[in-house]
This record gives C-alpha cells, sequence and structure tokens, in this order.
C-alpha cells in the first residue's frame, strides 16, 4: 500500500491467487517451488527509471533522501520478504524477478530484469512460457503482448513449508493464506485513512481451479472527499511536516488541519468522517 501511494497511484488492488502454475518452462528448474500460491499487488501508476535501481537497495538507502516518500523502496519493500524469497514486478516495458540471495537465477545482481517490448527478447517469452504466465490477464498484463503494461504489477508467490529459506523462517499454508486474507480485509478501511493519493481499494480471490476470468471481489473500500475535493491533499501535506519536524528533532505543535470525507465498504453503509491532525 505505501508503495502505490508513493508512486502516486489512486487505485490499489490485491489479488489472492491460489492457482499452481505450470512449471515445465522456467528460467530455472529450481524456481518450480514459487509457481504456486501468491498474493499480487497491483496499481494503476507506472515506475520511474530510478525506481528500477531503488527497490534493489534492500537496505532503503536511497529512499532516506526523499521524506515524502513512506515505502518506496526501502523498509515497506522489505516487508514482502516476510512471506517470499522471490518477489518479482511487472512495470512499463519491463519484468523484473528478485533473488536476494541469489539463489534460484544465478545471476550476480540477485535477480534478472527483462525487456519484453525489445523483439530480441520475444524468444525468451516463448520459450520461457510458464514463467510467465502467473502474469497472463491478470489487471491487464500481457507480457507476450510485447506491449508495455500501464500500471505496476508485484507477485509474492507464498513460502511453502518445503521450501528451505535463509531469509526467513516464515511459511504459508492454505489456512495461514486465509488468515493474512482476514487480516487484510480488517486492515483495509484503516489503510485508506492516511494515503495520500490511494482512494480505492479492492481485494480479489482466484480460486484454484478458476480462470483471470472468475476473479471474485471479496471486498472493497472507496474515500470520497465530501468537503472541498482539494483539501485532502493539503491535509496530508501538513501531517507530513509535522513528522518531518519530529523526525528532525523540532517537536513543536503545527496548526490544526482538517479533513472530511466519506468512506464505502462492501456490505455496510456509508460512513462520514473527519480526520485532525495538530
Amino acid at each position: 500500500g505505501e508503495n502505490a501511494d508513493d508512486a502516486k497511484a489512486t487505485e490499489l488492488n490485491v489479488l489472492f491467487d491460489m492457482r499452481c502454475h505450470p512449471t515445465n518452462s522456467l528460467l530455472s528448474t529450481s524456481l518450480q517451488d514459487w509457481q504456486g500460491p501468491a498474493i499480487l499487488f497491483h496499481n494503476n501508476s507506472t515506475f520511474r527509471d530510478s525506481d528500477f535501481n531503488d527497490i534493489m537497495k534492500i537496505e532503503g538507502a536511497t529512499k532516506m533522501k526523499d521524506k515524502t516518500t513512506i515505502g518506496r523502496f526501502g523498509l515497506g519493500f522489505c516487508t514482502t520478504y516476510h512471506l517470499t524469497d522471490l518477489p518479482s514486478f511487472v512495470s512499463r516495458n519491463y519484468i523484473h524477478i528478485l533473488d536476494p540471495h541469489k539463489r534460484y537465477i544465478g545471476h550476480q545482481r540477485g535477480g534478472v530484469k527483462i525487456d519484453f517490448c525489445q523483439g530480441r527478447y520475444a524468444k525468451y517469452i516463448q520459450l520461457y512460457e510458464d514463467q510467465f504466465a502467473p502474469y497472463k490477464d491478470m489487471f491487464g498484463c500481457d507480457v507476450k503482448s510485447l506491449s508495455p503494461f500501464n500500471g505496476t504489477l508485484f507477485r509474492l508467490p507464498f513460502r511453502t513449508n518445503n521450501i528451505s529459506s535463509k531469509i526467513s523462517l516464515s511459511a504459508y499454508d492454505s489456512s495461514e493464506i486465509l488468515q493474512l486474507q482476514e487480516s487484510f480485509i480488517r486492515e483495509a478501511e484503516t489503510l485508506l485513512f492516511f494515503t495520500q493519493h490511494v482512494s480505492s481499494l479492492a481485494i480479489y480471490v482466484i480460486n484454484p481451479n478458476d480462470t483471470p476470468q472468475q476473479m471474485n471481489l471479496i471486498h472493497s473500500v472507496n474515500r470520497k472527499n465530501v468537503s472541498n475535493p482539494l483539501s485532502f491533499q493539503p491535509f496530508l501535506q501538513t501531517h507530513q511536516q509535522l513528522i518531518d519536524r519530529i523526525l528532525d528533532g523540532n517537536d513543536e505543535t503545527a496548526a490544526v488541519s482538517t479533513c472530511r470525507y466519506q468512506l464505502s465498504v462492501t456490505h455496510k453503509a456509508d460512513t462520514n468522517w473527519i480526520v485532525s491532525f495538530a
């Protein structure tokens, strides 16, 4: 969520993909264990050129130079390794698979980045078709089309008990994935309280034997400003200024900033909120 908000996306989609994808044509046979159930995050923004480099800096050193970004891409992205050893993402004309321990892909840079719009890479997309199958038709993504993807799609395949990981001991079976799903639903409303740009959040599930076209919406939250439509951005800018002063050791009280908005939540009546910071 933080990464999407930092990217100035207005929509965030979370998908629990419970399918197991083919394993016959992968970049490496060692990747077979990562073709199973995964959580995907989609937003309607695209990576900047600098983002492709920043996301490789696991300690988030670059991020610290810009206090206006909370999750792009330091601590916020590092939390993905609680779920997986092998995060990947598609944005614009690139697919990027991260392998920080250089264990699965064998690339010296800890991952591989493929420009799937370049004709010379088209044969690799065909040759390793199963590797890219999990992204097909996910929120309009199709790397085989050789056309840029106008958005960003992260895929975090769940670490299972049969995977020996050097990153984390956390593993996820179907019951733990369900618990995570329920946790996302509980926290969905809270997330939109403090996002600067994201105003729509949807959570989906694809069951093991379903197709992408059978993606099931299980929860959604939408935020609508009901006062001045332009009031929410200055409100959050004031909030950010207060955080910056505290981080700089200056905790003087800021002027009160208030915003009023409406939340629409699946299976609930709309609610109106007034949020203030001082």
